[in-house]
């Protein structure tokens, strides 16, 4: 009896002992298959598992995370590579049209520079042209005019107007002609005295003091008159018009007409009968008051020209 009873008690112990280390190695087992990858038993067992056994399977499914967290990255990076490229390329195609616009506007204001040039020139030549012209036209003109004019019905109303100017009793006898030196013991009435100087004026002449009279003399540049002799006629020289009587030139003035120096070109169509004639270097000219006057024909009329 007492064999049995530890025959029995042996048993219990080995089945107990057995059943302990079959509990110990399908775990195991089951853990190798879960590490592997193995069949459906191990899935089963961790899906029918207690709490804890599907928390070993949560983090299990959480591991396999990295591999897509890799696989994202590396793509991240390979579109912003290929961003940047894009920004490089789009970049310089910018800084390249830039540059082609620069070109064009530059190649456009040289071009508008040498336009403007061109049109300066252009109008400067037009302008010298037609300056040219005019000028040409005036002289034409002044020629015309100097031909139509009847130069000797002028000379003779004027000598005759010259004559009567000189026949007052007193003058009777001198043989005046402007520019010579007669004396006179008095001054004719009406006379006028040119201010700020010692000389008098009447019909055309000067008078300057002279022992006891008074001595006719040559217009005295720079004075003023205040009116041009009664038979003054209107000449044309280079620079304009002037007014002319008895061997001298006027201009109008504020306060009357000014005597003026000679004016190159002016055209005459009588001098004084005092101007002399001098020859230079073959030539003839007349001279009058330290002025030389060239005679030439115009048409059928002779006239001089202030040289």
């Amino acid at each position: 009896m007492k064999y049995l009873a530890k025959l029995t008690f042996k048993r219990i112990v080995a089945a107990c002992a057995v059943t302990l280390l079959v509990g110990m190695v399908v775990p195991a087992d089951q853990a190798e298959a879960q590490r592997r990858g193995g069949g459906g038993g191990a899935r089963a067992a961790r899906s029918s598992g207690s709490f804890g056994g599907a928390s070993r399977g949560s983090v299990r499914y959480s591991g396999g995370s990295p591999s897509r967290s890799v696989g994202s990255y590396q793509g991240n990076r390979q579109q912003g590579r290929t961003d940047r490229v894009e920004s490089r390329q789009g970049t310089q195609q910018s800084r390249q049209e830039t540059r082609g616009n620069l070109d064009e506007e530059q190649t456009e204001s040289i071009e508008a520079r040498q336009e403007n040039r061109t049109d300066r020139t252009d109008i400067r030549q037009e302008q010298g042209t037609e300056r040219q012209a005019n000028r040409q036209d005036f002289r034409e003109d002044r020629l015309d005019e100097l031909e139509d004019f009847d130069w000797q019905d002028r000379w003779d109303d004027w000598d005759d107007d010259w004559d009567d100017d000189w026949d007052f009793p007193f003058l009777q006898g001198i043989g005046y002609a402007a520019g010579t030196a007669a004396i006179l013991s008095v001054l004719p009435s009406g006379y006028y005295t040119i201010p700020s100087t010692n000389y008098y004026y009447y019909g055309g002449a000067y008078f300057q003091p002279s022992g006891s009279g008074y001595a006719v003399v040559p217009a005295p540049t720079g004075v003023v008159i205040p009116t041009l002799p009664t038979d003054a006629i209107i000449v044309k020289a280079d620079d304009g018009e002037y007014s002319y009587y008895g061997g001298t030139f006027y201009i109008q003035v504020s306060g009357g007409y000014r005597v003026t120096a000679a004016p190159r070109g002016a055209i005459l169509p009588y001098l004084p009968d005092s101007a002399k004639v001098i020859t230079v270097s073959g030539t003839q000219y007349y001279e009058y008051n330290n002025v030389r006057y060239q005679p030439y024909h115009s048409g059928d009329k002779l006239v001089y020209v202030v040289v």
